[in-house]
């Protein structure tokens, strides 16, 4: 009878270990390291001149809250090592700026690691729901990500190409949330014979009717932060507005594939469990 209850508070002892090993990794470690995540974009429709070329997507940097100049600099540099042609940023640059100033010196700070990413095929971006909680922000994170080299697609599209003719077509939308979608003015001359890339910020804007998935090859977005704290096989602890039907990972809707990342910043606690900081490496692959 002692045997078994010793080996009772043995076993309890090793899961509060555990759990508590967990919790530490997420908050002391999980929040400064970057996971970079490869995918192969393939299609006969990416033209033979875009062949190798790599799209690098980062979003929901959330400066202000936890994210810090050191943080955000280490997890730039990790981002850099992927040697981006493309990169595309997904939207919430700063926190809770509703409730705080919009400070100079963090402008500043986020503007000179920023600008000193290089992508030769050009810097893109959408602005996130915490990017348009008002007209003046939206504006100045406009200005900001432009004074950076980016072209922020506001209900927009354009085309990436490398030297040739042909291209890829890059479609930005506003957030569902704080946003004005409009899906006329995104997908206005867009061709179901092109390779069509969507860039937004809340995943669950392709639930909407208005948008055409026969359009669309690949959908990009963040938002979700992953959870932040993923319960295995369970899923996040909490789910948000804007991410309630699509929260982490990849997803097959239709003939598009979604990729949901998890962001590179924290909001609420500093912690991150079984959703790590995340950077996406898209390599583009012409298929004969």
């Amino acid at each position: 009878m002692l045997h078994k209850i010793l080996k009772t508070i043995l076993c309890i002892l090793v899961l509060i270990l555990i759990g508590l090993s967990i919790f530490f990794y997420g908050i002391y470690f999980a929040v400064d390291h970057t996971k970079i995540n490869f995918e192969t974009l393939s299609s006969e429709k990416i033209p033979v001149s875009l062949d190798g070329k790599r799209i690098v997507y980062f979003s929901d940097i959330k400066y202000k809250e936890f994210m810090n100049k050191e943080r955000l600099e280490k997890i730039m540099k990790d981002l850099e090592q992927t040697h981006p042609d493309i990169l595309i940023f997904g939207g919430d640059v700063f926190s809770n700026l509703a409730d705080t100033p919009f400070d100079s010196k963090d402008v500043e700070e986020v503007k000179n690691i920023l600008k000193n990413l290089d992508a030769p095929l050009g810097k893109f971006a959408v602005l996130g729901d915490e990017d348009c909680i008002s007209s003046d922000i939206k504006k100045k994170i406009s200005q900001m990500l432009y004074d950076c080299d980016f072209e922020v697609l506001d209900n927009q599209n354009l085309k990436i190409r490398n030297g040739e003719k042909e291209s890829i077509s890059l479609i930005g939308i506003e957030p569902l949330i704080n946003g004005n979608p409009n899906m006329d003015s995104a997908f206005k001359n867009i061709s179901e014979d092109e390779y069509n890339i969507l860039i937004t910020h809340c995943p669950d804007l392709i639930t909407s009717n208005e948008i055409n998935l026969n359009y669309l090859d690949t959908i990009i977005s963040g938002h979700s932060l992953g959870g932040q704290i993923r319960i295995p096989l369970l899923g996040p602890l909490t789910k948000i507005e804007g991410a309630q039907d699509y929260d982490h990972g990849k997803y097959t809707i239709n003939n598009s594939t979604l990729y949901v990342s998890n962001g590179i910043g924290t909001t609420g606690m500093d912690i991150r469990i079984f959703s790590p900081v995340e950077v996406l490496v898209f390599t583009l692959e012409h298929k004969a």
